[in-house]
């Protein structure tokens, strides 16, 4: 853990230096749960705590910057995730390719850091994306899940009323 702040850097940096509209945030007020940590307030992406955010969708001919980039963070994603900082993955995921992989991310993301109901809709991206054709499923490490079993199991344990 003792990467954590050098990798927090790094995700602010990454920050600062992109330019595409997916980048714009917006101050949200981040519900306590047991297993969050997180500041009461935090910027995050647009749309992330309603479960509107949208990863890009590689197509035929389109999308693959946003794969070449996601492929080039990998290790930062998944040191992330293992160590459990939601706020900086979900801040680090705009931009990226809308795989089932990096949906599932957003899912975990949004599930911890207590907001249910978007954690369902990117499970539910994370499994739509599995069903498509090779270009929108995970094909590498895959977080050390495997979609879109994971991402079923972990919809359906949510409680939302």
């Amino acid at each position: 853990m003792g990467d954590g702040p050098r990798l927090r850097q790094a995700s602010k940096e990454s920050e600062q230096k992109q330019t595409c509209g997916v980048q714009k945030h917006n101050e949200v007020t981040v519900p306590r749960t047991q297993e969050s940590s997180a500041p009461l307030t935090q910027n995050f992406p647009d749309g992330f705590s309603k479960g509107e955010m949208r990863l890009v969708k590689l197509g035929l001919f389109s999308g693959y910057g946003a794969a070449v980039k996601s492929a080039g963070r990998l290790e930062l994603l998944y040191s992330l995730y293992k160590q459990g900082d939601w706020v900086s993955l979900v801040t680090e995921l705009p931009g990226r390719m809308g795989d089932d992989g990096h949906y599932f991310l957003l899912g975990i993301a949004a599930e911890k850091l207590g907001y249910l109901e978007a954690a369902y809709t990117y499970y539910g991206l994370s499994i739509d994306m599995s069903k498509r054709p090779m270009i929108s499923k995970c094909i590498s490490t895959c977080f050390g899940h495997k979609f879109p079993e994971d991402a079923i199991l972990r919809r359906s344990r949510l409680d939302i009323n």
